[in-house]
């Protein structure tokens, strides 16, 4: 039983090409798993599991909800944007 490692990532700790990773890039990349062995430790029943599965399953709940809090952050940012553009150039034409 291997608990995923959780590296420090963040400002130069980031290995090159970071930002253009994608979500599931970054999950395998940060737990040292491959996206399938994640699913296996996800589908684990909770309840009744030994000590170190139990860590082993809550670091990669951790993990994927924190890459994917993210994602969702960086939608809603762009979809902000967008909208303000499409605001200004009404504004723009109505004028």
């Amino acid at each position: 039983m291997t608990i995923p490692r959780l590296p420090s990532i963040s400002g130069a700790n980031k290995p090159p090409g970071w930002n253009r990773w994608s979500a599931a890039e970054k999950v395998e990349h940060l737990l040292g798993l491959s996206l399938d062995r994640m699913r296996d430790y996800l589908s684990w029943p909770p309840d009744n599991l030994d000590p170190y599965r139990l860590a082993a399953q809550t670091q990669v709940i951790r993990v994927v909800a924190m890459i994917a809090a993210k994602v969702g952050v960086a939608a809603r940012d762009r979809d902000r944007e967008r909208i303000i553009a499409e605001l200004a150039g009404r504004e723009d034409e109505e004028a």
